[in-house]
């Protein structure tokens, strides 16, 4: 889970109200969107600033039917989590048909701490319908007024606002025309009339220009008669958009046909309709065999990509529930819900955007079912603070913490603009240790008790083997050779489960766990960790803190398909060993892909001197050498390599972070056009090194950089005595 409050998400605000000043204000914290077209439009602002170019050297994005420029404002939020250079670089361009858009634009702006100086937001005032004003249209601009401070309201839009205001007469392809380059995000709700304002001579603009597109078609416009009994012009033309922006050049990633009816069926709201879509000439966007998702990336910047699941009800309307917004990867960037402190009259969207609940419309509070999430929205944050009332405000003066509100307050917002840089650093281990090494998590058995085991017992290391319960037959098959052998102290690690880490952690221990996907070689793109990878790492991690807990000298680490020789105790007892050893490797993929024993006379991995350990050959692994990964299913753990390993959060699958070692191994992160690894050397032209690393942000741009490299020095023999029993199947760790 990504970026960044670093709280428990909660659906009603802290009732805890803090004194700033003179002034009373309440934390707050919000929830997840319920999945209606807006859940869709979070998620198409989100992508499109995670993927944006950060070198670019401006960056347009366009709000048309701004209203008080909501829409803007997420965006604004979304380039400061993840593309904060972009802010110092960003044209704000917004439209609308009210007199008040400018002075909007400047709340919402302001409200947020966005610092953009006036003359990189461009309001325009003007009322899209199908005729094409050209010159006119600048012309009609240039002499509005600016609207007083202080003015700003909410405008519903649609027919009246020609009437009521002084808005300009033109159609998209005017408003594009005024903007200089391309754009860069584009969203559009103007109450139905986009089947006018898109002439063919705009979505050509847009097809050359327009990088990504959102377009809300409104349930009204789609019915097939108007209330007095005539047939809906609009439905058509607003119906002949989902067509336009899902071929051609056009891919889109989410499409919701509005609903004219405002029916919930299969737990879903279907209101307002959604079509979002990139630009091909710009993105590539691939879509998976079986159109279930669709992976996308800048064609020219193509450091950041992201698998996306599809989210398109024309193919299973009305009835999908899946992907759940915790569990889509898109909301997985954006992390745990935001928090902050919310003052009398504000109203605060999902993503953390602040505004006067004064310009919030009616529908918004409740008097249309489809926004009922956002008037339950308000209506807590609104009895939060009337519970919160001088007389329920608690005692801060001289109580047991001695501070004042003024400076809890203080050490609250300060704690909470640090939470990436400090608080991700060191909650991994408490986050396990709290909420997932439970008493039932660790299942001990002593084998070496059995009829077979009745001489002496050879001396050995502890046992942690990590286990999916549901995997009987692997069960069945790693105890039999553990009793054969004798295995006097063995750990079933049970916990860690897909399941509990799905369903039972929160967005914020969640977060402690897996905070960003770091590139590497065999993850150039930075892909997202299925959930059944990060259980398994999970497994990995907590044999390590618990080794560490039970301050073991060593433990063999096995992944429950493991195939053991019948020697490995006589192996590891004559195996002798620097005491700075980390790992010990003694098995990999297969029983012969051994890197260790290849090329004579095994010189490429330095031979430890006078070790034959049952006739094996002992090596120091180099860890600038190809193949530079050997695999988890069998290798002992020794404290200094369990003390870097069990307290670092899950970036990559275990056995890429088990076997990297950046700082020696610089490998190019680059492919030819069928997909195959260029191998180029560095300073080859093209050579991009793989980082091994990745960053999360927090809301307010703070940062923290978590970078893989299994701890030195590594051994292992020339031939492995542990490999993975094929014959068990059941491997779920990549689902």
């Amino acid at each position: 889970m990504l970026p960044l409050a670093m709280l428990t998400t909660s659906t009603a605000a802290n009732a805890d109200a803090l004194t700033v000043g003179d002034q009373r204000s309440i934390r707050w914290q919000t929830s997840w969107p319920e999945q209606d077209e807006e859940t869709c439009e979070y998620r198409f602002h989100i992508l499109t600033a995670f993927l944006a170019c950060e070198s670019a050297t401006t960056y347009n994005q366009l709000e048309v039917g701004a209203g008080f420029g909501y829409w803007t404002g997420t965006h604004l939020m979304a380039l400061r989590r993840f593309n904060r250079p972009l802010l110092d670089r960003v044209q704000v361009h917004v439209v609308d048909g009210t007199s008040t858009v400018d002075d909007c634009l400047q709340m919402i702006v302001g409200m947020n701490g966005f610092d953009i100086p006036t003359e990189r937001l461009s309001a325009q005032r003007a009322f899209l319908g199908a005729v094409r004003s050209g010159p006119e249209y600048g012309e009609c601009q240039r002499k509005q007024a600016r609207s007083p401070p202080g003015a700003c309201s909410f405008h519903g839009g649609g027919a009246t606002a020609n009437k009521t205001t002084n808005a300009c007469s033109g159609n998209m392809a005017d408003v594009l025309s005024s903007i200089s380059g391309d754009v860069d995000v584009m969203d559009v709700d103007i109450q139905g009339y986009e089947g006018d304002a898109f002439t063919p001579e705009a979505l050509r603009i847009m097809e050359e220009r327009v990088k990504a597109a959102f377009v809300a078609p409104h349930d009204n416009h789609v019915r097939m008669f108007l209330p007095n009994g005539e047939p809906n012009p609009q439905r058509q033309r607003v119906l002949k958009l989902y067509e336009t922006f899902s071929t051609g050049v056009w891919r889109a990633i989410c499409l919701q046909h509005p609903d004219p009816y405002g029916w919930k069926l299969g737990g879903v709201l279907g209101c307002d309709g959604v079509i979002a879509a990139l630009n091909t000439n710009f993105y590539d966007v691939v879509v998976d065999v079986n159109g279930t998702q669709v992976r996308v990336s800048q064609k020219r910047c193509g450091e950041r990509a992201l698998a996306i699941p599809l989210m398109n009800p024309f193919a299973s309307w009305p009835h999908w529930k899946e992907p759940t917004v915790e569990r889509d990867p898109v909301y997985q960037l954006w992390g745990s819900p935001w928090a902050g402190t919310l003052n009398h009259g504000e109203a605060v969207s999902f993503m953390g955007l602040k505004f006067p609940q004064k310009v919030m419309p009616w529908q918004y509070r409740g008097h249309f079912p489809c926004y009922k999430h956002k008037a339950k929205y308000l209506a807590e944050q609104e009895r939060a603070f009337n519970e919160s009332t001088p007389e329920h405000l608690p005692a801060r003066e001289g109580s047991a913490h001695g501070r004042s509100a003024r400076e809890a307050s203080a050490a609250e917002e300060e704690a909470h603009s640090k939470l990436s840089t400090r608080g991700l650093n060191n909650c991994f281990g408490r986050v396990m240790r709290a909420h997932v090494l439970k008493p039932e998590c660790m299942e001990r058995h002593n084998y070496a008790q059995g009829p077979s085991c009745s001489g002496p017992v050879p001396p050995q290391p502890a046992v942690y083997v990590l286990h999916a319960a549901h995997l009987t037959r692997r069960r069945v098959s790693l105890e039999a050779q553990l009793k054969r052998m004798c295995a006097a102290d063995v750990t079933w690690v049970l916990c860690c489960t897909k399941e509990q880490y799905e369903a039972v952690l929160t967005d914020q221990q969640r977060l402690c766990i897996h905070p960003c996907v770091a590139d590497n070689f065999w993850n150039p793109t930075r892909k997202p960790i299925a959930n059944g990878t990060i259980s398994l790492a999970m497994k990995h991690k907590a044999a390590y803190i618990d080794m560490m807990d039970r301050k073991l000298p060593s433990a063999l680490v096995l992944e429950d398909d493991a195939r053991l020789h019948p020697d490995l105790w006589g192996h590891l007892n004559s195996v002798r060993l620097p005491a700075n050893a980390t790992i010990y490797y003694v098995g990999s993929y297969t029983q012969n892909d051994n890197s260790f024993g290849a090329g004579p006379p095994h010189s490429r991995h330095a031979m430890l001197p006078g070790q034959r350990p049952t006739g094996l050959s002992v090596h120091e692994r180099n860890n600038s050498l190809w193949p530079a990964i050997l695999g988890g299913v069998g290798y002992v753990i020794y404290p200094p390599g369990a003390l870097v390993l069990g307290e670092r959060p899950i970036i990559a699958a275990a056995d890429i972070e088990l076997s990297i070692e950046p700082d020696t191994y610089r490998i190019d992160c680059t492919f030819d056009e069928k997909g195959r690894p260029k191998f180029s050397l560095p300073g080859t032209p093209g050579f991009r090194e793989c980082s091994n690393r990745c960053t999360v942000r927090d809301g307010s741009g703070h940062s923290k950089t978590f970078k893989m490299g299994s701890p030195n020095p590594q051994f292992g023999p020339n031939r492995w005595l542990v490999w993975p029993d094929r014959s068990l199947g059941g491997g779920t760790h990549l689902n």
